[in-house]
């Protein structure tokens, strides 16, 4: 994800400066609480919450996955046997995607692959 700062350069004859600084995200898996926390990282590396620290997954969440393209997150909910699927805003927000999907006996782990 990235963020526009500054615009310079030339579009239709008139001067203009792009500057884009990459914005990165991270995620933690509340076991206790069957939530996910969500931050921005500063550029110094600390964890900010979010404006909306923390969204509900299911019973137990273990881990957390994003999708190689950044767009969707996976957790694995181990109390639930079910993995909750999210949809990444712009601003890195976490969004539900409907019910979590069924899986096997205490899924604990998640993995994304890029398709070949």
């Amino acid at each position: 994800m990235a963020s526009i700062t500054a615009a310079s350069g030339s579009i239709l004859s008139a001067a203009a400066t792009l500057t884009v600084t990459p914005t990165e995200y991270a995620y933690a898996a509340n076991f206790g609480g069957g939530t996910v926390s969500q931050y921005t990282i500063a550029t110094s590396g600390a964890l900010i919450p979010m404006s909306t620290p923390t969204v509900t997954a299911g019973t137990g969440p273990f881990s957390v996955s994003v999708d190689p393209t950044g767009h969707f997150a996976y957790v694995a909910n181990f109390s639930s046997d079910s993995v909750s699927q999210f949809a990444i805003a712009a601003d890195g927000s976490l969004t539900p995607l409907g019910t979590p999907a069924a899986a096997g006996s205490h899924p604990a782990a998640i993995v994304t692959a890029a398709a070949y």
